[in-house]
């Protein structure tokens, strides 16, 4: 089983989250963080979630659903979007889909790195380890097609991504919340 937790947003803003219940094996998670703030990035946004809804009623037409399946919409998702915005607005995210009867998690990381899986009591970044570090944005070049990493996970297990509004919350003194104190809290 999984649960997830959607906070609404207010105003217009540049973040998308949502979990889609594919069938009773799969699910899939999204979040995206628009590059830039106010009405720009709140349009990218619709934009954005509106291919993410076409592309779920084309993933629930799929007679046999799979990571394969997942990925050439994804890679459908970019082309389209590179076409229908701006040419300066683009999004980092992850696309996360949990196998819930084998357990696995595959990660899309769309330049964002922001993933932590919490298990036993320890955080642990959840990274790909082979990846390049200047990993694509969605929406910005064609044809992009990224490799998923996976992660069995186990029951009991939570995972925590946020977009950079949370890690770059600075306090009275301008510091950032940073990473590492946001792992900290979740552990």
């Amino acid at each position: 089983r999984h649960h997830a937790h959607v906070q609404p947003f207010q105003g217009p803003g540049g973040d998308f989250a949502k979990v889609y219940e594919i069938d009773d094996r799969f699910a899939v998670a999204t979040l995206f963080d628009v590059c830039g703030k106010g009405v720009k990035a709140a349009a990218m946004v619709s934009v954005l979630g509106t291919l993410l809804h076409t592309m779920w009623k084309e993933l629930q037409k799929h007679p046999s659903f799979s990571l394969r399946a997942l990925e050439n919409e994804l890679y459908r998702l970019n082309n389209e979007l590179v076409k229908l915005s701006s040419l300066e607005m683009y999004a980092t995210g992850v696309v996360c889909l949990i196998d819930k009867q084998n357990y696995v998690l595959s990660v899309f990381d769309y330049g964002h790195g922001m993933i932590w899986l919490r298990r036993n009591n320890r955080v642990h970044a959840l990274r790909n380890p082979g990846s390049d570090p200047s990993m694509p944005f969605i929406g910005i070049t064609e044809n992009l097609r990224l490799n998923p990493f996976s992660f069995r996970i186990k029951p009991g297990d939570l995972l925590l991504t946020c977009s950079d509004g949370i890690v770059e919350q600075a306090n009275h003194n301008r510091e950032m919340y940073g990473p590492v104190r946001v792992m900290e809290a979740f552990q």
